[in-house]
């Protein structure tokens, strides 16, 4: 079935704007802990929450401050899954990203009692948010420019299936729009009954033309008893 966008209200929502904050806080955390989890198999390093709030463990000298790094970018770019489909808004991507990276720096700060100061944490940590941003700001537009499905919102309009390209369908399977019904039938229109016929007596008159309701249609008068032509 293919993707498609869809309407949705836009409102000033601060609960729903602190859940999400906090969502995509745990998603990256979460994240992180998984990628240093799988490096430890192969790297002899030992897995603690020292290594994601303390920018002291970043170090350039050290193959654990590498590892520390390359997650921190791993875990931007994977954080592009929640601001696709839980912020959903492209222009929405570059406020969350910055968030995101001030509350970490808040956190690093008050887990290590001062402010990070290692050069190294400060790049890694500026291209996670990049990665964020701009991923997630590229996928949202993507998503954004999907085509709208209307028609699933109509329940009295079956959904109709696309035909893929070469796909040839019989006429007798496609659906066949009912005719309308005809309630009531007019009767027709019937025609006015004509004068009734003058009585067959010697002393009646002769027909006027008003009695067939035309002055055109207006039989010849017959003659009196007793006259003749000339």
């Amino acid at each position: 079935m293919p993707d498609y966008s869809s309407f949705r209200k836009s409102a000033w929502d601060p609960v729903l704007i602190i859940a999400q904050i906090v969502t995509l806080q745990c998603f990256g955390y979460g994240s992180f802990s998984l990628l240093v989890l799988v490096a430890s198999l192969f790297v002899d390093i030992q897995p603690s929450p020292r290594l994601l709030f303390d920018s002291r463990v970043v170090r350039k000298d050290t193959v654990e401050g590498w590892i520390v790094a390359l997650a921190l970018v791993a875990m931007g770019l994977l954080n592009i899954l929640p601001l696709v489909y839980m912020v959903e808004r492209s222009r929405l991507c570059v406020d969350f990203s910055l968030t995101f990276l001030m509350v970490h720096v808040i956190l690093v700060g008050w887990n290590q009692h001062s402010f990070p100061l290692s050069l190294l944490w400060w790049l890694a940590a500026a291209a996670c948010a990049a990665a964020m941003a701009l991923g997630g700001r590229a996928a949202c537009l993507r998503r954004e420019l999907l085509p709208i499905a209307i028609r699933s919102m109509m329940p009295d309009r079956p959904a109709e299936r696309s035909l893929q390209p070469n796909e040839e369908v019989e006429l007798d399977a496609l659906p066949s729009r009912q005719q309308p019904q005809v309630l009531h039938e007019a009767p027709p229109e019937s025609m006015p009954d004509p004068p009734p016929a003058p009585a067959n007596d010697d002393d009646s008159h002769s027909w006027s033309g008003s009695d067939w309701g035309s002055d055109s249609n207006v039989p010849p008068q017959p003659l009196k008893k007793g006259h003749k032509n000339d």
